[in-house]
């Protein structure tokens, strides 16, 4: 089972609404307002996360409502792996390989590619351009 946790509702979060729906069809199972605190290791395995049901305050910068912890709302949802997936900079390692010195990104750390051929900079380097790809 694959489940995503948002910390914001549905109507908040930046993502198209086919998208949403076909992960849904594949069986994705969506948890909005709760926002991951903390991953709980038992003897050197992953049990879960330790989450925090959320509700939507007063409007942040971008001018969506801004998430506020509800007091006393913590819990474990149980999972054997976590795969993080933030809205923030790509940062990796893996963009330090010698191979991959004239490839071009974004500020924001995506790489740059050509839109209608997913071609990068890099000779025989090339990335997805299926519907959604914003690079």
């Amino acid at each position: 089972e694959v489940h995503l946790l948002y910390r914001r509702g549905r109507d908040e979060m930046p993502a198209r609404d086919d998208e949403v729906e076909a992960a849904m069809r594949e069986g994705v199972h969506f948890h909005y307002l709760v926002n991951p605190v903390r991953a709980v290791v038992e003897d050197g395995a992953l049990k879960g996360l330790t989450v925090v049901t959320m509700e939507l305050g007063a409007p942040d910068a971008g001018g969506r409502p801004r998430p506020v912890p509800v007091p006393g709302s913590e819990r474990l949802m149980e999972f054997s792996s976590v795969i993080p997936c933030l809205g923030q900079n790509v940062r990796s390692a893996l963009f330090d390989d010698p191979a991959l010195k004239g490839l071009k990104r974004a500020s924001d750390g995506r790489v740059l590619a050509h839109p209608d051929t997913g071609r990068t900079s890099v000779k025989k380097l090339s990335v997805s351009t299926s519907p959604g790809s914003r690079e």
